[in-house]
């Protein structure tokens, strides 16, 4: 007599990539110009996800362009400056005038 072949590993295994593609976070990217109250780029400020070491310095011309999970809380520091945070979204752009 044969028997069915026993499935359990296979339906397992497809279980596990169900749960991994639910937990999978969407990642949006933001970018933006900084710049002081006088409208002059800030170079060199520091554009960072909150709580966590993923971040980059503007540019010259104070552009940066970083990719975040969906709502993460941005910071925009610069030394003699107030930090300012904002949450990431899919519109994508976000201008900062840091003072």
């Amino acid at each position: 007599m044969l028997k069915a072949p026993d499935c359990r590993g296979l339906a397992i295994a497809v279980f596990f990539c169900f749960v991994q593609m639910a937990f999978a976070q969407i990642e949006v990217t933001v970018d933006g110009t900084v710049k002081d109250a006088k409208g002059q780029p800030v170079t060199g400020a520091y554009v960072l996800e909150k709580g966590t070491l993923n971040g980059v310095l503007t540019d010259l011309d104070g552009n940066y362009k970083l990719t975040v999970p969906a709502n993460a809380i941005i910071t925009v520091e610069n030394l003699g400056f107030t930090t300012i945070e904002f949450k990431a979204d899919e519109s994508g752009t976000h201008n900062v005038v840091l003072e």
